[in-house]
């Protein structure tokens, strides 16, 4: 059996999944999920349909997605060998069920339309794309009218796969989840699964520095209700040692001997490589060594006796303290490992061929040079931020809309892994459509008689809300022929819904019932980020 060699793994457990799903569907509904599809076969026009309710997930794949698989390799394969190979095949398979739709089913003749109420059973694969990023793809679905098995398979055949491409083309071939890349690490192609855990039904995806990656047995205890990310410390060590700096200095320092004054002068070039330590229940705290190598040329004089150069060589370790943290970059997030501190160094010069006029002073000399060292070290390492990874959102557009799935409540924390110990970062993934704004001129008197009324209905709609709205202020700059300028920005955000009123407006104070206003609508969508506008307001 095949050793596993996995360094990363990504995943979800199906709650997680369905959740978002969940989200989706209410913040696209009708749009895509209420359509129209042209078939042109079997006596059937087209099919109107409605997907009423939103879909539900689970891992693993349809009877009808693995039978479909079945017989399309049944004559490649033995028998005994059949079963094997669909799982294998199937092993990164998804289902979607759709509960409630409402069909139309218009026919190329003068019969009249049929209206039903079906479930559709949709099989979908997860695919990895050749740079690393994922697919979701719909391979098959099933269409079922309760009581009436010859309306069902007639759709099942003739709009079925009508069906899947309309879902492919308009949804699914717009969302592409990105690949896990880390600086200066090159990561073999990632393996999906679906597996049974103790947590649930997972989504995980697996990569390693080497090929093949070699996935472990069912049954780690991933985190559930959140989406996460694990590496090990190959990773964290790779990374940091790409990115860790290379100190270089001088020193110099003289000594009273009787023959004369000794001066020592000596160039160092230092290479820093870190070997990182995690420790299951530790939380974001990361422990472990920094090891020191590297040269230096050493001069020593002493009066009229020529300068001697020797070559020295430098070697030892320090114990590094470390925290692991999520900031805010732009729209994303970075894990940032940053190494807080350095201390217990221990470090080694050797110093071959010293003549024997100085061996007295170089004890002295390689004692202080070591302090030296290590002070050097300990302060270019202090607070030292090593980027690990980004977490970007995922955006994708659907006809004329934006749409965004963004990760909130990032966690860290040290799991046991298959292999060891890994650092997991955990977020609760959230859909939200992306601001577009729309921008109007306005009179100033009807406008603030607007901004009352919508005010009112926003604290009418959240009064319920368990949790207060959250009130936001951006910077906004504007500039106008007349001044000054009065400024304002707010958005009342529910914490509870995905959507938010982002408003902004510039007035005259002096005089502005005889102003025009510029207004800027933004709906809906949450955007924290700054809102820059430089318009002339005529």
């Amino acid at each position: 059996m095949a050793t596993v060699n996995i360094n990363v793994a990504a995943g979800a457990d199906q709650p997680t999944l369905n959740a978002l799903v969940i989200q989706v569907y209410k913040g696209i509904y009708p749009n895509i999920f209420k359509n129209s599809i042209n078939v042109g076969q079997a006596g059937i026009a087209s099919v109107d349909f409605d997907i009423q309710i939103a879909p539900t997930v689970t891992l693993g794949p349809s009877e009808q997605h693995s039978q479909m698989i079945r017989e399309h390799i049944s004559h490649e394969l033995p028998a005994e060998r059949l079963e094997e190979a669909v799982a294998f095949l199937t092993q990164s398979a998804i289902t979607a069920t759709c509960s409630q739709v409402a069909l139309t089913v218009n026919y190329q003749n003068e019969a009249p339309p049929t209206q039903t109420v079906a479930s559709i059973i949709l099989g979908a694969n997860v695919t990895t794309n050749l740079d690393g990023s994922y697919s979701i793809t719909v391979a098959v679905s099933q269409i079922t009218v309760n009581g009436n098995p010859i309306l069902s398979e007639l759709l099942t055949n003739a709009v079925g796969p009508f069906l899947a491409t309309y879902l492919n083309t308009n949804i699914l071939n717009h969302i592409t989840i990105p690949s896990l890349s880390f600086l200066g690490v090159t990561l073999m192609t990632p393996v999906m699964t679906t597996e049974n855990n103790p947590g649930g039904e997972m989504l995980v995806a697996y990569s390693g520095l080497t090929s093949p990656v070699v996935v472990p047995p069912q049954g780690t205890p991933w985190p559930t209700g959140l989406v996460f990310i694990a590496v090990d410390t190959t990773i964290l060590n790779d990374v940091a040692n790409d990115v860790l700096p290379s100190p270089s200095g001088s020193w110099n320092n003289s000594y009273d001997i009787f023959v004369c004054d000794i001066g020592i002068s000596a160039q160092y070039n230092l290479k820093l490589q870190a070997a990182f330590s995690l420790s299951p229940g530790a939380g974001s705290a990361v422990t472990g060594t920094v090891n020191v190598s590297g040269s230096a040329s050493v001069s020593l004089s002493c009066g009229i006796v020529p300068t001697i150069t020797i070559g020295a060589d430098i070697s030892g370790t320090a114990t590094l303290t470390a925290a692991v943290t999520a900031q805010a970059s732009g729209s994303s997030d970075d894990i940032i490992v940053t190494i807080e501190s350095l201390d217990n160094f221990d470090l080694h010069i050797d110093l071959p061929g010293v003549p024997w006029p100085f061996d007295d002073v170089i004890s002295e000399f390689v004692s202080g040079f070591v302090q030296v060292i290590g002070s050097a070290v300990a302060s270019i390492m202090s607070n030292y931020p090593i980027k690990v990874y980004t977490l970007a959102p995922i955006t994708f557009s659907l006809g004329s809309n934006q749409y965004q799935v963004a990760l909130s409540q990032l966690a860290v924390q040290t799991i046991n892994g298959p292999t060891g110990p890994l650092l997991t970062v955990t977020a609760l993934p959230l859909f939200s459509p992306r601001c577009q704004p729309l921008v109007a001129f306005v009179d100033a008197e009807a406008f603030f008689g607007f901004v009352c009324e919508t005010l009112l209905m926003l604290m009418a709609n959240t009064a319920d809300s368990s949790s207060q709205p959250e009130l936001i202020q951006w910077p906004v700059m504007a500039t106008s022929y007349e001044s000054p300028v009065g400024i304002f920005a707010a958005s009342v955000v529910s914490e509870t819904e995905l959507d938010c009123f982002c408003m902004s407006f510039y007035f005259n104070i002096s005089s502005y019932n005889s102003s025009i206003i510029l207004v800027i609508f933004v709906l809906p969508g949450i955007s924290k980020e700054p809102l820059e506008m430089h318009e002339t307001i005529h």
